[in-house]
């Protein structure tokens, strides 16, 4: 969709069975309870829509889903130049806000988005730390550290990223002096959630403003982000 609206495109005009998905959707209400919502797109297009109490336009705190949208608003910035998810963190002169214990220098981005930080207690990249608080916020603290003068992180991520998604309000209820939130928690509608669930399934493409398809987050950014990063700590996690 770009930074437009989502297109209702007909579930039959691309393979796809209204009745079957109205069928899922009750299914999912039943046997999934406390989901709010069931949206399904295909072909760029929004081809079912169903929510619990027809609450379509609700904001929902994403939780740890948000992580999701670090990780692509990280891919972003490597794509933009600003970043290498391999350099250490503190080459960036960032200034550790939590116990890295002896292992600060090993620190990198990618450590981070694999939630293997160790959280100063294990050798980074080892063994799978999952964590919500200080040490994911140090991707936030890579993005201030990289912001060009007078840009804040929450300023340059609406700009770059979020508008361009067509998902504007994103990091507006930070409260953060100016940063985000990388361990996730913004508030969000289901259709913009589909917006990112879009993204992941272009590989990172997306329509910009002039309606041509751009490589909006590289590609290979993409794979490393949706396939295992450390294996040996953890099979199934990639970039958050």
């Amino acid at each position: 969709p770009g930074s437009g609206p989502w297109i209702n495109g007909a579930p039959e005009s691309h393979g796809l069975s209204s009745s079957a998905l109205t069928a899922a959707a009750k299914r999912v209400a039943s046997d999934v309870p406390f989901r709010y919502c069931f949206l399904v797109a295909a072909g760029g297009e929004l081809v079912h829509e169903s929510y619990e109490a027809n609450y379509s336009s609700t904001l929902y705190e994403s939780d740890s889903m948000g992580k999701t949208t670090t990780a692509l608003l990280v891919g972003r910035a490597v794509t933009l130049g600003l970043i290498d998810i391999d350099k250490p963190l503190s080459e960036y002169g960032v200034v550790p806000a939590a116990d890295w214990g002896k292992w600060w220098p090993q620190i990198t981005a990618r450590i981070i988005l694999s939630q293997t930080t160790g959280m100063g207690q294990v050798e980074p990249g080892k063994y799978f730390t999952y964590d919500s608080d200080a040490y994911i916020q140090h991707l936030a603290l890579l993005l201030d550290a990289v912001m060009p003068a007078g840009t804040t992180t929450q300023q340059w991520a609406t700009a770059n990223f979020a508008i361009p998604l067509g998902i504007p309000d994103i990091y507006r209820y930070e409260g953060l002096n100016g940063t985000i939130s990388a361990g996730g928690g913004q508030m969000v509608t289901c259709r913009q959630l589909l917006r990112l669930g879009q993204l992941i399934a272009n590989r990172g493409a997306w329509v910009d403003a002039d309606g041509a398809e751009t490589q909006f987050i590289e590609r290979g950014y993409m794979t490393q982000m949706t396939e295992p990063s450390y294996p040996k700590a953890f099979i199934s996690y990639g970039s958050l």
